[in-house]
């Protein structure tokens, strides 16, 4: 579907297995990016294919619809030390560490 993408791209899954609340219905299209360029390759892919999408986190802070959602999903929550950028602008922020600090990498110190 996505050429080159290499981390999990999953249809009809279940919403309530990636958020804290275990709520939610069917997800069309879910995506779980292993890397930035994995990342950067699915927002294209759905850019490109006209994709309505929603980018999740770790998954708290969200009470998705049990009777399902009619957009794609894209979980951050396995990606760790990216940086967003705007063109030429510098870092605008970027993504927690996977223990859920905000230190650049993976287990950082």
């Amino acid at each position: 579907m996505c050429k080159g993408f290499k981390g999990k791209l999953l249809t009809d899954e279940s919403f309530s297995a990636h958020t804290t609340f275990k709520t939610g219905g069917k997800i069309p299209l879910y995506a779980e990016p292993v890397d930035e360029d994995d990342l950067k390759l699915i927002l294209e892919f759905f850019h490109q294919q006209n994709i309505p999408s929603f980018i999740l986190g770790g998954g708290s802070n969200i009470v998705p619809d049990d009777d399902g959602i009619d957009f794609a999903v894209i979980s951050t929550g396995g990606l760790c030390g990216i940086s967003v950028c705007a063109d030429d602008a510098g870092c605008s922020g970027s993504f927690a560490g996977c223990d859920g600090s905000s230190k650049k990498g993976c287990g950082a110190d």
